[in-house]
């Protein structure tokens, strides 16, 4: 399989769609293919560039030092509903992720970072239909919650989670499935380490 042609349906902000036509190499059929992405320029799009290694976008996992987490609720257009995730947000033309990360932290939940660590290299969100990607830090974070930084399209409602009522959160609420992952991962790391302090 590989992709011959590519052509910009949208040209918006945020998001775009393009038409890729793709072939099979062993018949020769052609068919077409719907790609949304956030690259404005059709040459940077990952079927075309190849790059595999940049992140559109930055997922952040705010911990405080008592292992509390940090969600927000917000509202999403493409479900009408709201929904529980980690804090997130687009990586600026020309910033380090590291700087999105604080950046984003500071807008979403006022909330500033002492440390960071990448915990998932940049990867793809939603192949099926997007070749967005996505780069995974954990925040290590102080001050106060506040959403007097956000930006006027959000709506956004920090909360705090303990870590051991993660797995019944998650049960309770609609969570989206990268957060979900990520705080499974979390809480079972953290009975673990607890675990091991008690043995």
């Amino acid at each position: 399989m590989s992709v011959n042609r590519v052509k910009k349906i949208t040209d918006n902000n945020f998001l775009n769609l393009y038409n890729i036509e793709v072939t099979n190499d062993q018949t020769g059929d052609i068919y077409p293919y719907y790609v949304a992405s956030r690259r404005k320029n059709k040459g940077r799009l990952s079927c075309i560039s190849k790059d595999h290694n940049k992140a559109d976008a930055v997922l952040i996992v705010p911990i405080f030092d008592n292992s509390d987490l940090v969600l927000i609720k917000q509202y999403r257009p493409a479900i009408d509903d709201y929904i529980y995730e980690f804090p997130a947000g687009l990586v600026d033309v020309g910033e380090s992720t590291n700087a999105a990360v604080k950046r984003e932290l500071y807008e979403e939940v006022g909330l500033s970072c002492y440390c960071i660590e990448q915990i998932l290299k940049p990867s793809y969100t939603s192949v099926g239909m997007s070749d967005e990607s996505c780069a995974v830090y954990i925040a290590n974070v102080t001050g106060e919650i506040s959403t007097e930084h956000n930006e006027g399209h959000e709506d956004i409602e920090p909360i705090v989670i303990k870590m051991n009522d993660a797995l019944k959160f998650i049960d309770e609420n609609m969570v989206s499935i990268k957060t979900a992952l990520i705080m499974r991962s979390l809480y079972y790391k953290h009975k673990l380490q607890f675990a091991q302090r008690e043995f």
